[in-house]
């Protein structure tokens, strides 16, 4: 499956959640991602100020109707200092935002574009 090199939505409202090493929630911050033609990849930075202290953070990010995924490996935060989020495929099908794909979403998108069950 190949990607979308002309998406209808080229901006993507994300939440990002940044977690210490015991997996401790600390912060949770609004970003969005923004669609680069060159790469055909979203790509988003993260201004976090000096909400955090210099150490390394586990982040998960969330984007209407994909599941939310957790980066490989961790990030260094320094205070002030912008982080360029790395950018890895995410998985659409989350119609209702509960981050599963499952029947109940097959069923909204089903009912927009009008399939019916036999």
């Amino acid at each position: 499956m190949g990607l979308n090199a002309n998406p209808k939505t080229t901006t993507k409202p994300t939440t990002v959640e940044l977690f210490n090493a015991n997996n401790q929630l600390l912060a949770t911050k609004q970003t969005s991602l923004i669609y680069d033609s060159a790469s055909g990849l979203f790509k988003g930075t993260l201004d976090l100020g000096n909400l955090l202290t210099n150490d390394n953070y586990s982040i998960k990010i969330k984007t209407e109707r994909y599941l939310k995924r957790l980066l490989p490996g961790t990030v260094s935060v320094v205070p002030g200092q912008t982080i360029d989020l790395p950018i890895l495929k995410l998985f659409a099908g989350d119609a209702d935002g509960n981050n599963k794909v499952d029947i109940l979403d097959y069923q909204l998108v089903s009912d927009c574009i009008g399939i019916k069950a036999d």
